[in-house]
């Protein structure tokens, strides 16, 4: 969580029981300490009238000992040569970068209270402009003359300017109030809209209620009310309706918290059915991959099995094409040649029947006759192979042979 803006010190320049002062603020918890009359409450009636610079609204913490000790107009210390005083507090709104914020307090009862804002940026119309920080937070001496004399409105304005380059800016009127209220508001200065009377009225009462020096006791409900509203019944009203809303926020609230607890469980039991779900999804995917795969693996080596099938196909269909083609050819040939050789057949046979009908009898006993003769010739030819492969020369075979015609000759 930010600590920033925070109020860095609060000055006091020209006040009474404090004259020229610069206290710095712890940024956790800081304790005036100090006797009665030292000027304790003062200082949570100047930190009243700096966020409600409104003499109808604010009302100091302690009573006095008469009715002029505790009117603003007796704030500023009693001298003759004090007309007015300052009192400012620095906020820093980052680190090392400061604005102050203040009021001018006249010592005439006629003259309003005067609220004003410092900062390095010279824009004070455009409220969407956020105001410019500066460096070197503000002290009380800044707003002193070297004649010792407290700045009235215009000097210290030129006086800021001239030594330091920053811009004063004061308000007056109630329309000049609640420029310096959006100032503050819309600068997150002030964490509520003072332009707002009803915002106005309860701020104010609430920082009276904890500038009073009176006995709190924080274990008493009643005390508390007494402290915080006294007895104005309007804005004890207002406390007991914002009560009664705040305990329905708080039961409303319980059951929220609940049902918040409830979805959280759902959610946590969602997440797992989702892990779950998740889990299964990716076994699907990883197994519909693997066996879409798989079936474009098989449906791959299908169709070149389908491939290679078809080209057999095709190669002996060619093959058989071609051999029918060779079957017809060679069946037309052979069957031109059948035809041929029957008319051959029929030829001969027309000529053997009639040479057998024109050779009769007689010549089937010459022929008879014919083979007989031939057979003694086959028998003389084979009883003369011993002798033939006996002799070895040709020119021996033919001498022989022409004995043997001799001999026959003779005979």
């Amino acid at each position: 969580m930010s600590n920033y803006p925070k109020i860095y010190s609060i000055s006091t320049v020209g006040i009474r029981q404090h004259g020229n002062a610069d206290f710095l603020l712890h940024s956790v918890r800081t304790d005036f300490v100090s006797g009665n009359g030292f000027g304790k409450s003062m200082i949570a009636d100047l930190l009243q009238l700096i966020f409600v610079p409104l003499r109808e609204e604010w009302k100091p913490g302690t009573d006095g000992l008469d009715d002029n000790e505790r009117k603003i107009e007796t704030i500023p210390l009693q001298r003759d040569w004090i007309a007015h005083a300052y009192c400012f507090l620095n906020i820093e709104k980052t680190q090392g970068k400061f604005l102050t914020i203040g009021v001018y307090i006249p010592t005439n009862s006629r003259m309003p209270v005067r609220p004003f804002i410092v900062q390095q940026g010279e824009n004070f119309e455009d409220k969407r402009v956020p105001l410019k920080t500066f460096d070197r937070p503000l002290i009380a001496s800044d707003f002193i003359a070297d004649n010792l004399k407290i700045f009235d409105l215009e000097s210290l304005k030129r006086h800021l300017f001239d030594n330091y380059k920053l811009h004063f800016k004061d308000f007056y009127q109630k329309d000049g109030v609640n420029d310096y209220f959006d100032w503050l508001y819309k600068n997150q200065i002030l964490p509520i809209d003072l332009t707002k009377e009803t915002n106005l009225k309860s701020f104010a009462k609430v920082l009276q209620s904890f500038s009073k020096a009176k006995t709190l006791k924080i274990t008493d409900s009643r005390s508390l009310q007494n402290f915080l509203f006294e007895d104005n019944d309007e804005i004890k009203t207002t406390f007991e309706n914002k009560r009664d809303e705040l305990t329905r926020h708080i039961r409303d609230y319980h059951k929220t918290d609940e049902d918040i607890k409830l979805l959280k469980k759902k959610q946590e039991e969602l997440g797992e059915l989702k892990a779950t779900f998740d889990k299964y999804e990716d076994a699907k995917k990883d197994y519909l991959l693997k066996n879409a795969n798989l079936l474009f693996q098989e449906k791959s080596k299908a169709e070149k099995d389908y491939n290679d099938n078809e080209a057999t196909k095709t190669k002996a269909l060619g093959e058989y094409n071609t051999a029918k083609t060779l079957y017809e050819t060679q069946c037309k040939d052979l069957y031109a040649q059948m035809l041929e050789q029957k008319e051959i057949c029929i030829e001969i046979r027309s000529k053997l029947e009639k040479e057998q009908a024109e050779t009769g009898t007689f010549d089937v006993k010459k022929l008879q006759i014919q083979i007989q003769t031939e057979s003694a010739d086959i028998a003389k030819l084979q009883n003369l192979k011993p002798i033939v492969d006996a002799e070895i020369s040709i020119e021996k075979i033919k001498e022989k042979y022409s004995e043997q015609e001799t001999i026959k000759e003779k005979n």
